[in-house]
């Protein structure tokens, strides 16, 4: 199913969350690439502001974020 609340709008919305969230800490990564943020891991905003994010390739097209 594709539209408004559906499983392919819902992805491109967290997409847009997390890079939202990343760019308030100034990181900057290609406009391109999927970013997912794992809730369990940081289920909000803060919890990534206090994450050590120093051992990720921002460079890469797709960038997973979670605890070890």
């Amino acid at each position: 199913m594709t539209g408004v609340d559906s499983l392919e709008s819902s992805k491109a919305d967290q997409i847009k969350r997390a890079k939202r969230w990343l760019s308030h800490l100034n990181l900057s990564m290609p406009e391109s690439s999927t970013i997912e943020i794992c809730p369990f891991s940081y289920p909000s905003k803060i919890d990534v502001q206090n994450a050590d994010l120093n051992h990720i390739d921002w460079d890469s097209d797709q960038i997973y974020i979670a605890q070890k």
